[in-house]
């Protein structure tokens, strides 16, 4: 079931893990090319590193007891010249799809992460009702690795609707975006009240929302520290209206599906399609769109071809989005595809620092 034509080759465990040549690095192309002809079977070698390295040591609470119940998780560190700090430990919550388990401590808090290939790895502890432990820059070959699970804290607080009345229902997220750490709740009928509980430290992007309305709030918190107090006042979402039209000619483009999505928050990536009246979120022949239900703030406004063999490529227009019931966002150019569909792009052999979070 392959196409015919020059193909390219690689070894995977999970979609994550890449396995690498031995003696490469993550700055190279990994697997081997290979003339795929139609009718005829093509051969292949893939030679990849070896994995029989180990980390080991031990998980203890903060009084130095060891914790026999904590799971330990390694996340290999890129070594790509432009990798951004804490990249790993960042990956590392995303368990599933990896083939690395979490193992688990002994009674007396001892571990082993075994079939490790060469290089450096950020080790993580954590177990059930929270608390953590991370330690980055881990060689393989560490036997006396100490991992002291840190203490939990807490938020609490109240959430109102933008009349100050409570909401029936409302979900509030946390993230950082520095480690990584996640959570997400939803409430309901508790008069706009909520509690979040072993919680590390860390300083949260929080994320509110409810019917209709939204607020992004950064919130800091210490280890151990259970903050109360926090109220939280959500804003109506609006609605946006705008034009596609061609970058070069101006020309209004028709057939592209327009949504909005939050640039920060856990819901950014995650796209607001305004459809109350019909299908007024793809633009028409005028290349006029209406989205609803938009937040305000820093959001992204994209627009996706309807017809994939279209020549426009996805729109992407970064606005500061204020306030009121309706805001006009004008004229969002949009460029011509310079690729077929399925057609590989070139390159010109560089590669960009990541950005940090």
């Amino acid at each position: 079931g392959v196409e015919p034509g020059l193909r390219r080759v690689t070894a995977a465990r999970g979609w994550a893990a890449q396995l690498r040549r031995p003696g490469s690095t993550d700055d190279d192309r990994q697997g081997e090319a290979v003339q795929v002809v139609a009718g005829q079977r093509a051969s292949v070698r893939l030679v990849v590193e070896a994995e029989r390295g180990t980390i080991a040591g031990r998980v203890v609470d903060q009084r130095g007891a060891p914790v026999g119940d904590a799971w330990i998780a390694t996340t290999r560190e890129s070594d790509a010249l432009g990798a951004a700090a804490g990249r790993a430990l960042r990956a590392g919550r995303w368990t599933w799809g990896t083939s690395q388990r979490p193992v688990i401590a002994g009674v007396d808090g001892q571990f082993a992460v075994t079939r490790l290939a060469a290089g450096s790895y950020t080790v993580r502890a954590f177990r059930k009702g929270g608390g953590e432990a991370v330690l980055e820059h881990v060689a393989v070959g560490s036997t006396g690795v100490v991992l002291t699970l840190a203490t939990t804290g807490s938020l609490a607080g109240t959430v109102a609707m933008p009349d100050g009345a409570a909401p029936e229902d409302f979900e509030l997220s946390i993230v950082d975006e520095t480690t990584g750490v996640e959570r997400s709740e939803s409430f309901t009928r508790t008069g706009g009240a909520f509690t979040l509980r072993e919680l590390p430290a860390g300083t949260f992007v929080t994320t509110v929302r409810a019917a209709g309305a939204r607020a992004l709030t950064t919130i800091t918190l210490a280890s151990g520290e259970h903050k109360t107090g926090q109220h939280i006042t959500l804003v109506a979402n609006l609605r946006a209206r705008g034009r596609f039209v061609d970058l070069d000619t101006s020309a209004p483009i028709a057939g592209l599906r327009a949504g909005a999505s939050p640039v920060k928050g856990d819901d950014a990536g995650s796209f607001m399609f305004g459809d109350s009246d019909g299908r007024t979120h793809i633009s028409g022949p005028d290349g006029r769109f209406v989205i609803d239900n938009v937040p305000l703030g820093q959001v992204m406004i994209v627009g996706r071809a309807v017809d994939r063999t279209s020549p426009y490529s996805i729109a992407r227009w970064y606005v500061d989005l204020a306030g009121g019931a309706e805001v006009d966002l004008g004229d969002i150019p949009v460029l011509k595809r310079r690729l077929a569909p399925g057609e590989a792009a070139g390159g010109f052999g560089i590669a960009f620092v990541e950005p940090a979070p």
